[in-house]
């Protein structure tokens, strides 16, 4: 049985909360700190799962498996929302230089960590 079991609804339930809360506290204060740390720490759950999976019996390999692939999407989602609260941070760093470029703004063709993900799409 896995530390943290995602395939019960509880703690499904519990985690999308602190992704909102997480994503909500990044953009009230336009930083992206939240939601780094939401990344790293489902990263590191998706590593502890990989790490169980290597060490468990045969009846647990489907439940962690499962957990693997609700990680990813975890993630993924987390990551998405650390892009976004990026943007919002570049956005009010260019506006505290108060028309000075700022150095992040240096490359015309790619402005945020968005537009640097979606470039080629």
């Amino acid at each position: 049985m896995p530390l943290i079991d995602f395939t019960i609804p509880g703690y499904l339930l519990a985690t999308s909360a602190i992704i909102i809360l997480a994503i909500f506290l990044g953009i009230n204060s336009k930083s992206n700190t939240s939601t780094c740390i939401l990344v790293l720490s489902f990263l590191t759950i998706l590593i502890c799962h990989a790490i169980e999976l290597s060490m468990a019996d045969a009846e647990q390999v489907n439940v962690l498996a499962k957990n693997i692939v609700i990680d990813e999407l975890f993630v993924f989602t987390s990551y998405l929302a650390f892009l976004w609260t990026d943007r919002l941070q570049i956005e009010a760093n260019a506006k505290k230089k108060k028309g000075k470029k700022s150095e992040r703004f240096e490359d015309k063709t790619v402005k945020d960590g968005l537009d640097f993900l979606f470039k080629k799409v």
